[in-house]
């Protein structure tokens, strides 16, 4: 079950490095451009308490 679990995170990591390096100028833009609706979404909700 552990070795189980080791691969499948090695290779998610492997995946998502390998995405990261070969990434675009389009799709770095829609990263920030979602990273910073998720940021406004949680300010938003938090300023009602």
């Amino acid at each position: 079950m552990y070795q189980s679990a080791r691969y499948y995170a090695k290779w998610y990591q492997d995946y998502f490095f390998d995405a990261w390096n070969h990434m675009g100028p389009s799709q770095y833009g829609m990263l920030l451009i979602s990273i910073g609706i998720f940021g406004w979404l949680l300010m938003k909700s938090s300023s009602r308490h």
